[in-house]
């Protein structure tokens, strides 16, 4: 660990943590962050400076009264290249409050956590960037957001070949589960894939309460898998998702919306060449639209090769919602 500018504070969950006060060096060490409540379940808490990880793994952390490993909160900034967190019974990482968090060629994988969030938990105004092909793949949590959670005015951007794949979620988003005015960027190639709600909705992403998702250059979402709606993503109450150069693609929902669920005033957009395509459902195999939602797709955008068993192969459009088409866009190709 390396601490950069004003010497940083860090709090140890004691007495969890006092045989190892030692192994921190050029850090204050108190026992809670007087600024923040949430590091009450936090093994390590950095609570001020700025913190580099370098070449760090934290594996096997289990049978501790606590839910988080590491917590990042206040205005901390942590950089954490090519280390992992994989194998513990608790979740790895945490960022509260305005701090930021940048993971470069790292992983956050096999993870297991009864709540939410079985890789990361993001809440308030976290600034988080996952690139660098960095991976964050096969957590699991009983709740939530297999891979990460996020929830208030966090803004979490995805790039540089990065994923979020094979996460599973005994409720909602498999991949991951976002919650009121989250911004999210998924761009550079990076993808959402092979993730599972198991038994409810969002294989791929929940987006709830007024999201702002947007997807582009070359990024996917595909592959993903929704014991009830929303194959790829369910989005719902005002939510936005731009799907710019990209796709929504293979996924596959047990009742409605194989790759888009989408209702309560939901805007997509599908511009330059993005396509949903592949997907599959009971009803609306590649888009399940209700309650205001509008779809606008636009720029040689397409929704074609998508299946469902009952109605809408490509698009069910259901009360109040929309649909337009383009600038050389199309719907075609579907069975249902």
């Amino acid at each position: 660990m390396r601490c950069t500018g004003p010497q940083p504070t860090i709090a140890l969950a004691l007495p969890h943590m006092a045989s190892h006060r030692a192994n921190f060096s050029g850090v204050a060490i108190t026992s809670s962050c007087a600024s923040d409540a949430n590091t009450s379940s936090c093994l390590v808490t950095i609570c001020s400076g700025r913190v580099v990880l370098k070449g760090s793994s934290v594996s096997g952390v289990r049978g501790i009264p606590l839910d988080t490993v590491l917590c990042v909160v206040g205005d901390s900034r942590v950089e954490v290249h090519r280390s992992s967190f994989s194998r513990n019974l608790v979740r790895p990482l945490a960022v509260f409050g305005q701090a930021h968090l940048l993971m470069n060629g790292s992983i956050i994988s096999n993870n297991t956590v009864i709540g939410y969030g079985g890789g990361l938990r993001l809440e308030g105004r976290a600034n988080v960037t996952i690139t660098g092909r960095s991976r964050v793949q096969g957590n699991n949590a009983s709740e939530d957001g297999g891979g990460l959670v996020a929830r208030g005015r966090v803004v979490l951007r995805v790039d540089g070949n990065s994923s979020l794949s094979g996460n599973s979620a005994g409720q909602f988003g498999g991949g991951l589960a976002a919650f009121g005015n989250v911004s999210i960027t998924l761009t550079g190639g990076s993808s959402v894939q092979d993730n599972v709600a198991r038994n409810m909705s969002g294989g791929g992403l929940v987006l709830w309460d007024s999201v702002e998702c947007v997807l582009m250059g070359g990024s996917r979402v595909h592959g993903n898998r929704a014991a009830r709606t929303g194959g790829g993503l369910l989005a719902n109450n005002s939510t936005r998702v731009s799907v710019l150069g990209s796709s929504i693609d293979h996924n596959k929902a047990a009742k409605v919306g194989g790759g888009i669920d989408a209702w309560d005033s939901v805007h997509v957009v599908l511009d330059a060449n993005s396509s949903v395509h592949g997907n599959s459902a009971r009803i609306g195999g590649g888009l399940y639209l209700l309650d205001n939602a509008t779809v606008s797709l636009a720029g040689g955008s397409s929704v074609h090769g998508n299946s469902a068993e009952l109605h809408g192969g490509g698009l069910f459009v259901g009360y109040n919602a929309t649909v337009s088409l383009a600038g050389g866009s199309s719907v075609h190709g579907n069975s249902a």
